[in-house]
């Protein structure tokens, strides 16, 4: 006979595995806590606010807006807000330092209070973001950077509302002629004159000849714009001149949107946060004076709209955005190279023919009908030799420009271009990589030769708002992507 079976079956023995240490566990996380520690820094520095008002509060939240959307787990939240306290600690010390040599030293208090807004937030945020398990939460965030965004160029009610009365009336008033010797009023004046029923290139002679610096006729094709902007402005809603303004701020918001659709694909939400917070900085400066109607700062965001759309392989609509951002400043003829860059990476699909096509003859169609209305035709005197006025210190300008209301941003602005190119070329599959590499190199290469001698710097707003929408994507290896991008780039 066999042996007997028990009728209660032998237990066995679970043992729980050891309790990680805290030690352990921050060896683990460490490229988790420093790229929180820089991103909650950098998010408190690149938010950009006028010297009116210190927010300190504001550039706190959307700190702790990127800390909180870093967290994963339970475990990772007590050590994520830790280490965005931290590093908004030291921005602060920064911050002050800098406004101190500025002569605008903000309240000591407002600066001590910075890390605990955002822990505070980080963890709160935190908390809601695992709970809901959803991700309905990036867009609140989102949202919130836009609020930042709305409070600091004044167009929601606030401090910076009461003080730019002024930068309101000066676009609700026509630039008179003989008063005014800047291209943003004699833009400006274009658009109030086609208003009146002038049709554009009448407008711009009118407003060209009106420049207390000029006179006559403009002496070449290319120092007359394209007429596609001014087109645009006339027939958008809204009253004269000042509806510039209002859309620009709708313009910009859509290009912070697009701005996180772009890095959100590399790296997750927390990190993808930055672009938007970096765009709303740089798009901020424009929006106190007449800067904001050089057709520099449109086409630039349209360029963020053009590389989004690539990622997102949609190559058709690429190819289109490209066209308009052609259209809106004949700088954006880098884009081309951009594009034929990602074609040959790709693999030359014959499914993209048609893109190709398009981005190649686009601008140069919008260029011929553009030369063929006006009434100029003829070259500068300087003829290409006029162009060829770049040069190390005038890339560095370009580079720098539109940083006034950004802390720190000869320094940052300058780093940028070098994270964006080390996050791009991180990036994969290798067509992204191609491609985002590409949008880095071509426009940094294009700025350093070409130039209109001293006043070329402004040139730099054709590339920055692409360029610091890339500089997430240099913490690509810290905090990869939750959807990886397939190796074809056309479906």
């Amino acid at each position: 006979m066999g042996k007997k079976r028990s009728k209660h079956p032998k237990q066995s023995t679970i043992v729980a595995p050891p309790r990680a240490s805290l030690g352990s566990m921050l060896a683990t996380m460490w490229p988790r806590l420093l790229a929180v520690f820089a991103g909650s820094a950098l998010a408190f520095i690149l938010i950009g606010m006028p010297p009116i008002v210190g927010g300190t509060v504001v550039r706190a939240l959307v700190a702790g807006l990127v800390a909180g959307l870093c967290v994963r787990t339970w475990n990772d939240l007590l050590p994520t807000v830790v280490a965005s306290g931290l590093g908004v600690a030291m921005a602060s010390t920064g911050l002050g330092t800098f406004y101190a040599a500025n002569g605008a030293t903000p309240a000591a208090s407002d600066l001590i209070a910075a890390p605990l807004v955002v822990v505070l937030v980080a963890a709160g945020f935190g908390a809601i973001a695992l709970l809901a398990k959803r991700a309905w939460f990036e867009w609140v965030a989102l949202a919130l950077v836009a609020v930042a965004f709305g409070l600091s160029i004044g167009v929601l009610p606030g401090q910076v509302s009461d003080a730019t009365a002024g930068v309101r009336s000066e676009f609700a008033t026509e630039p008179q002629a003989e008063q005014y010797n800047f291209d943003g009023a004699l833009f400006l004046r274009t658009e109030y004159l086609m208003e009146h029923g002038t049709p554009y290139y009448d407008a711009y002679i009118q407003a060209f000849d009106g420049d207390s610096r000029l006179q006559g006729t403009p002496p070449g094709l290319f120092n007359i714009r394209q007429p596609w902007l001014f087109w645009m402005w006339r027939y958008l809603p809204g009253t004269a001149g000042v509806k510039i303004r209002g859309w620009f701020a709708f313009w910009a918001l859509v290009t912070a949107g697009c701005g996180y659709l772009l890095a959100r694909r590399f790296v997750e939400p927390g990190i993808a946060l930055l672009a938007p917070i970096a765009l709303c900085g740089y798009l901020s400066w424009p929006m106190f004076s007449t800067w904001l109607t050089l057709s520099e700062f449109w086409a630039g965001c349209v360029a963020v709209w053009f590389l989004t759309a690539m990622v997102y392989r949609r190559w058709l609509l690429g190819a289109l955005l490209m066209v308009v951002a052609f259209a809106l400043r004949e700088l954006l003829l880098f884009l081309v190279p951009v594009y034929l860059v990602w074609w040959f990476a790709a693999g030359r699909p014959k499914k993209a023919i048609t893109g190709v096509a398009i981005a190649v003859l686009g601008p140069f169609t919008l260029l011929g009908l553009h030369a063929m209305w006006s009434p100029v035709h003829a070259q500068s005197g300087g003829g290409l030799a006029f162009w060829l006025q770049g040069g190390l210190p005038r890339l560095i300008d370009a580079l720098r420009f539109s940083g006034g209301l950004v802390p720190l941003s000869a320094v940052l602005y300058l780093l940028a271009p070098v994270a964006a190119l080390a996050g791009a070329l991180l990036a994969k599959p290798r067509w992204a990589m191609a491609l985002l590499g590409a949008a880095v190199l071509v426009p940094v290469i294009a700025l350093a030769i070409f130039s209109n001698g001293q006043w070329g710097y402004y040139w730099g707003a054709i590339a920055m708002p692409s360029i610091l929408a890339l500089v997430p994507l240099a913490a690509t290896r810290l905090m990869p992507a939750a959807v990886p991008l397939e190796e074809s780039a056309v479906r």
